[in-house]
């Protein structure tokens, strides 16, 4: 699961990958060869763990942007799909649109959360503390938004009997 904390934006890394759709992608779309499956124009890898891959997307239809996560068709797998098909919404949780399955893979199709996550939203801010400015700090009381948001999406996801085992600032959207 991913958080979604607004405005949160400036620069992705892209880099050449083996893809888990097939092919290989590298930053951007793919010049005019780049893979559309289930109505989405896959594009460049945005981020990758030990469990999976997430690839910007776009959907062909609408013209809006999504990400596609993508998962190992496993047990652990399952799970995540299951309870991203019956999370109810939240204003700061990524939405889930829909899932798919192949024999290899789960595909989960997300909102776009943005460009940047909250790891290098962090790295990013400035704030001057009255003598100087900091670098990587925030203002206190934007620091304090911020984390009622993430405790809010935490507590959305209790509330459910959720609880999400991998939050660090690089899955915060």
């Amino acid at each position: 699961l991913s958080f979604t904390r607004r405005n949160m934006d400036p620069a992705t890394t892209g880099r050449k990958q083996q893809s888990a759709l097939g092919g290989s992608t590298s930053e951007g779309v793919a010049g005019n060869k780049a893979k559309v499956f289930k109505g989405r124009r896959i594009g460049h890898l945005i981020g990758e763990g030990g469990y999976g891959q997430v690839y910007a997307a776009v959907n062909v239809r609408t013209g809006s942007k999504e990400v596609v996560k993508v998962v190992p068709n496993c047990p652990d797998g399952e799970q995540e799909m299951a309870i991203m098909n019956n999370l109810p919404e939240h204003p700061n949780i990524v939405e889930h649109f829909y899932s798919t399955t192949t024999r290899r893979n789960i595909y989960m199709f997300m909102e776009y959360g943005g460009r940047m996550n909250f790891f290098q939203y962090q790295q990013a801010a400035r704030w001057y503390d009255g003598t100087e400015q900091r670098r990587g700090c925030f203002d206190p009381e934007a620091a304090l938004d911020i984390f009622a948001d993430i405790a809010d999406a935490v507590l959305h996801l209790h509330h459910y009997g959720i609880c999400h085992l991998d939050i660090k600032p690089h899955n915060i959207v």
